[in-house]
């Protein structure tokens, strides 16, 4: 916890979110991965329990009762799902900066708060700044296998707008460090954000690629649990076509870059990548999911190039 009990009277400086729904078996080691944060900072641990079917309620109860000034809980009276409850988390937290931790990944040093406060602060035409993740399977254990690690160790690096334009990702969510873009933006920019349906981490990572450069330190802070089973993430989309998602949200967040930043976030290559992509995939497993994913991709791109020639 390091000093931020003693601290709990100065302002916060770092807002930690954490959207969490059926994990009673991973929320503790969650919630305890961030309150050992060693700091000299004051940070909160936002947490919004969206109404879980298991245990996790009762257990993030008990941490609440122990450690009151650090956790804050939105008890959501019925299931909202994932963006309700993370914006909600957003639209509340106080601190200038922002960290994600969803509650089935846990950070492993203790001082990652630390180390990239200290770099944004230094590094003010940073907007944000990612780092290494290790990949768990749903026991515990480290996994170099594709379907569970798709977050290979990656070198030192720095993400700019047109590296993040090729639809890349600097990094996994639970290593996500920002500025507080909720405090950045006007009423007007948040809503669009907000109604933007597209991937949450891509949306966030073009906003921030918009605000400064983007920081990848090398280091492994964190663990990522690829659970596939139950209603993680992972577990609905493991071993489904996403493509034709991933090429919605594409277009999506292109047209949010132009309304919000005027930048041209769409980029023809990658366009072509895609359609070029979904094809190949009927040809590597010929099924009905891949030929109606490459045929709804290969509408949508004729329908969107007709809408731009208008």
């Amino acid at each position: 916890m390091g000093d931020n009990e003693n601290i709990k009277d100065q302002e916060v400086k770092v807002s930690v979110i954490m959207s969490v729904y059926n994990h009673g078996p991973y929320i503790a080691k969650a919630i305890e991965s961030v309150i050992e944060q060693k700091t000299n900072f004051c940070f909160e641990l936002l947490i919004g329990e969206d109404c879980s079917t298991d245990n996790t309620k009762t257990i993030i109860e008990k941490y609440e009762k122990k450690f009151p000034h650090i956790i804050k809980v939105k008890y959501w009276g019925k299931n909202v799902g994932p963006k309700e409850n993370g914006d909600f988390l957003f639209r509340n937290a106080k601190g200038k900066y922002l960290a994600i931790c969803e509650g089935d990944d846990y950070w492993c040093d203790k001082n990652k708060l630390q180390k990239q406060f200290d770099f944004l602060e230094q590094n003010p035409n940073f907007s944000g700044i990612y780092h290494n993740v290790y990949c768990e399977d749903e026991n515990g254990k480290t996994s170099e296998k594709k379907e569970i690690n798709k977050y290979p160790i990656k070198e030192r690096q720095i993400y700019d707008f047109e590296k993040i334009r090729g639809f890349n990702l600097p990094g996994q969510t639970a290593s996500a460090f920002s500025v507080n873009i909720y405090k950045i933006l006007n009423r007007d920019q948040i809503e669009l954000m907000e109604n933007c349906n597209c991937n949450g981490d891509q949306k966030i990572a073009m906003i921030l690629a918009c605000i400064g450069n983007i920081m990848f330190m090398e280091d492994v802070m964190a663990v990522h649990r690829v659970i596939l089973k139950g209603d993680s993430w992972s577990a609905k989309t493991f071993g489904r076509n996403m493509q034709y998602r991933n090429y919605v949200s594409y277009l999506e967040i292109s047209r949010l870059a132009k309304k919000v930043f005027e930048k041209e976030y769409f980029d023809k290559n990658t366009e072509k990548i895609i359609v070029i992509n979904s094809i190949k995939t009927i040809k590597y497993k010929l099924s009905a999911e891949n030929i109606n994913v490459a045929l709804r991709i290969i509408l949508l791109f004729i329908w969107n190039h007709l809408q731009i020639k208008r």
